[in-house]
């Protein structure tokens, strides 16, 4: 090699070693894709909602709170007080699930916590009674509490036939806005009428 071209072959060197340096960098950085689910969109992950998470913890906070009120109380009243603090966590741990998705079943879920409380609290209540009067509360809490979950039962069935409607109408009226827009002359206006048609019906 001669020396003219020692130098150029150094350059060369140098050259292909940072090209080679800044493709491993571009190649070895690169952030870790988002978990998917089936349907191709990032999966939400408990903490996508803390605001979720905090309330959760508040309920359980309040649990702690009055369930250590209660260690004052003795007897039956003791009793009663703990199976008031589980029944109001219990109530409130539905109604934040069914707030947080609401649907026919979660609603019937959080009426049936309800009605689980309040049963566990009135018959706990009974015990401070003797005799016939003990065999007839705990008697008129048993069917308080039969009713209630009736009624929950019932509610849900209600809800999804209405949702059921709901959808059905939904339904007819996408289509009907579906037969206007292939009515309309081909073009960037069609595009659009069926474009606002699928936003409009969430299709």
């Amino acid at each position: 090699m001669n020396r003219f071209t020692a130098p150029f072959a150094g350059s060369m060197l140098a050259i292909c070693c940072a090209m080679g340096s800044a493709y491993a960098q571009t190649t070895t950085t690169a952030p870790a894709p988002a978990p998917m689910t089936n349907n191709m969109t990032p999966a939400t992950t408990s903490s996508d909602r803390p605001m979720y998470k905090d309330e959760k913890d508040q309920i359980k906070a309040s649990y702690k709170s009055a369930m250590s009120q209660c260690d004052s109380l003795t007897d039956n009243a003791k009793d009663v007080c703990k199976a008031q603090a589980k029944g109001d966590r219990k109530k409130a741990e539905a109604k934040l699930d069914n707030e947080e998705h609401p649907t026919p079943r979660s609603a019937e879920k959080m009426a049936l916590a309800n009605a689980d409380a309040d049963y566990d609290v009135a018959k706990t209540k009974c015990d401070a009674q003797t005799g016939n009067d003990k065999d007839v509360c705990k008697a008129n809490a048993k069917e308080a509490y039969k009713s209630a979950k009736a009624d929950a039962k019932a509610n849900k069935k209600v809800a999804e036939a209405r949702s059921a409607d709901h959808d059905a109408k939904g339904d007819a009226a996408y289509d009907d806005a579906r037969a206007k827009c292939d009515a309309m002359p081909s073009g960037a206006g069609k595009d659009q009428c069926f474009a606002n048609a699928k936003s409009t019906y969430n299709k």
